[in-house]
């Protein structure tokens, strides 16, 4: 008795699922038909590629601090060398500094660099671990005489991976050592002058120890300062925090991508 009630089960199921797919049959069979019936759509138009926007041209009119006249800086020998400047150590209004010189004053997109720099010298401001800027200089739009060149703050020191370096193999330079301690103050620093160009609205997109410089260090009183610098490839992001308006399509420069930050 109890496998005849199996039996009639089982063949209860077999008929509703054959039932089911007779039903999905259909409604496929209905489909096609309605779909045969109905007129051919001309196929839309492939939409045209958009047009590439002109880059603006760059203005000029931005601030890029006080002009110093090239008379009264006094320039002289070179210490470093930029992406497209050299540094010079110089002399102002009697005090040390560093003369930052364009290397190729007739090439216009230099010239534009140049400026976009200066103006982002100003707009970061003064703080203790970024380089201090003092003005720029350009030539006599009367007899051309001078040069275009910033004027900042002459570290005492090299650039922190130079500095690692001679620490490390030259122990008549630095004694040899750098205690931890010192690092981890001039890890701090760093982090607090980028803290400060943050809330300037602006990201350096550069650091690297070859863009910091040692203006302090005396192992023997546990003393380092540093100070962030090379801002050439620096953005403001005042628009956006995130960069949405930054065409990176558009941006032909060379942009060192082991060091650019996720926001670029």
């Amino acid at each position: 008795m109890d496998g005849n009630h199996k039996l009639d089960k089982l063949e209860k199921e077999l008929e509703m699922d054959k039932m089911q797919r007779d039903k999905y049959q259909r409604l496929i069979e209905e489909a096609a038909a309605a779909a045969e019936a109905e007129p051919e759509l001309e196929p839309e138009p492939e939409p045209e590629p958009p047009v590439e926007a002109k880059r603006e041209p760059a203005h000029h009119d931005v601030d890029t601090g006080i002009m110093i006249p090239c008379s009264e800086v006094t320039v002289k020998r070179q210490v470093g060398v930029g992406a497209f400047k050299d540094v010079h150590q110089g002399e102002w209004q009697g005090n040390a500094v560093a003369v930052l010189k364009l290397r190729h004053p007739d090439d216009e997109t230099q010239r534009i660099e140049f400026m976009k720099e200066a103006a982002i010298f100003v707009q970061a401001g003064d703080h203790c671990n970024l380089l201090s800027y003092f003005g720029r200089c350009e030539p006599d739009p009367s007899t051309g005489e001078g040069f275009h060149a910033f004027v900042t703050e002459l570290a005492k020191h090299c650039s922190l991976d130079d500095f690692l370096e001679q620490v490390h193999h030259r122990p008549d330079r630095y004694g040899g050592q750098m205690p931890v301690t010192l690092k981890r103050d001039a890890a701090a620093q760093i982090a607090s002058g980028m803290a400060h160009m943050h809330e300037r609205n602006l990201i350096h997109r550069d650091l690297a120890a070859r863009n910091v410089l040692v203006a302090e260090y005396d192992v023997s009183r546990g003393v380092i300062a540093v100070q962030v610098t090379d801002f050439g490839l620096c953005r403001s992001v005042a628009s956006s925090r995130y960069l949405a308006t930054y065409d990176a399509k558009h941006d032909n420069e060379t942009v060192p991508k082991l060091w650019i930050p996720p926001e670029s």
